[in-house]
This record gives structure tokens, sequence and C-alpha cells, in this order.
């Protein structure tokens, strides 16, 4: 399995979607805007955006959870997307899952939610199923956070993050809610699989859910990215320790064992990093 440093997925990123949009420019295409169909599925998308460029250049992102998901979800199930950005999961999720399923997407920026609905809004035969819902998912005495990251653009030159040149976008109106409290008012009787991504703030999700995922014992398909455990105050040992405690052990998206040790993560996880594991339950 190929890890790379985010520096260089970002390099990567930057010389695809010149690539990309010189070639469009070739075809008569002058924004960085387009609507496309990719695995069945309408997108509206910007190019700009590592997120959407990858959905545009090779129809999923983030192929091997892409994988991951597809793999573990079938028709019916009942799904969580935490941290569901433009929908780049959650709408492959809710295909997957089918009439018979349900898949609640999560996603605290303003920014982001709105370009969630939007592609919701060219697949409606998923508006049964996908439930696309305005908030941040946090520990029970978390405090709320005015922003997160979740624009990674190749052309903006604002200000963004040193690592992994993220931009910060406004929460606007969106509830702070714990995973527990959302279950009790969604009156959820199952949760079947999860994905979890929130850039550092694993941990306050899986301690605000903890009677939940004791209740249902999902698999969890969850990014660990040690930088980001660290600037939050936390570290990748920390998390993953968290999340074997409620009863999972966690595994590479290979199947194989991954130790809760630092010298194991730093054998597997590039520096400045990050590489997507999966927790079932033990």
């Amino acid at each position: 399995m190929l890890n790379l440093d985010t520096a260089t997925k970002i390099q990567i990123g930057r010389a695809l979607y010149y690539t990309v949009r010189a070639m469009r420019r070739i075809t008569g295409s002058t924004t960085d805007q387009a609507r496309c169909r990719r695995q069945g599925l309408n997108w509206e998308l910007d190019l700009s955006e590592g997120i959407d460029l990858s959905l545009f250049v090779f129809g999923a992102f983030d192929r091997p959870a892409d994988r991951a998901i597809r793999r573990w979800l079938r028709p019916g199930m009942v799904a969580l997307d935490i941290g569901a950005n433009v929908g780049g999961h959650a709408l492959p999720m809710a295909d997957l899952v089918g009439p018979s399923g349900r898949v609640y997407a999560f996603e605290p920026t303003g920014w982001a939610f709105d370009r969630l609905k939007r592609n919701l809004a060219l697949n409606p035969s998923l508006a049964p199923v996908l439930t696309p819902i305005h908030a941040a998912m946090v520990g029970r005495n978390d405090p709320p956070a005015p922003s997160y990251y979740s624009s990674w653009n190749f052309v903006d030159r604002g200000e963004v993050h040193e690592v992994h040149r993220g931009a910060l976008r406004s929460v606007g109106d969106a509830r702070f809610v714990t995973l527990d409290e959302m279950v009790a008012e969604l009156a959820l009787e199952r949760v079947d699989f999860i994905k979890l991504d929130v850039d550092g703030f694993e941990v306050g999700v899986l301690e605000g859910g903890a009677t939940a995922l004791r209740r249902f014992r999902p698999p969890i398909l969850f990014e660990l990215c040690p930088h980001s455990q660290e600037e939050v105050g936390g570290s990748a040992v920390a998390l993953l320790r968290r999340i074997c405690s409620l009863g999972y052990e966690i595994v590479d998206l290979e199947g194989k064992p991954f130790e809760v040790t630092e010298a194991f993560i730093d054998r597997r996880v590039p520096k400045w990093g990050s590489i997507n594991l999966l927790a079932t339950a033990t």
C-alpha cells in the first residue's frame, strides 16, 4: 500500500489540476466549474478543489476509502458520514444502501454543507435515503469552534494550514451536538457503519458517542493523522487506545492488524501524512 505525505499529495494534486485545466481550455472550457457524472452519480464540482478534482479525474474521492466503503455497505444498512464535506463519500454510500437504507451526513462548515446539498439535489433518487445535517459532532465538554478546515484549493493564495494547505471555513449556524444526542434525536434503532474524518477531533466524537458505539458496534472507517491529533492536544496513540477501549480492534484496509504503538505508527504513517484504518468490534 502506497502512503504519501501530505506535501507530496499536494504537489501531485496541483500538477494534476493544471494539466486538467489546460486540457479543458483546449476543448473550450474556461472555468473550473464542471458538472459531470461519475459512477452513476451527478456532481457539481470546482476543479480547483482537491476533493472535487479527485472525483472528476478518478470517479471517487480517496480511492482506498471508497473501496473499503463498497466492501462493507449493503442495501438496507444505516450509515453515518461524520465529516461529509461536499458528499464525496456520502452520495456513494447512499447509492450503496439503496431505497431501504439510510445515510446521515454531518458537515459543520456552511461552505461545504451548501455544496453537499447541491450535489444531493442533482441526484433526486437519493433524497429519501441521504439526510444532510449541518452539525459538528463534538465531545460532551468540547467548546464550540468557529471554523474547521474543509477547503483544499490549488489556486487560493489566502491563509492556509502550513502542512496540509487547508483553508478554514466558518460553521455559520451549525449545531454542536454529540453522537449520542443525535442518535436519540433521530431515533435510530441501528447503525451499521460509520465513516469518520474530522481532522483531529475524532476522540471527541468517540467520547460523545460512546453509548451508541457500545450499543450498535458499527465498523468505523477513520483517518489516522498524527499531526492533526497533536494540533488539538492529543496523539495518534491516544486515539487508537480510545477506540480499543470501546471494544474495537484496528486493522488496515488490507485487513492486517495495526499495532497501537508509537513505533508502529511511525513506520506505517508518513511524517506529516495520514492513513485510513478500520475499527471492527471484537
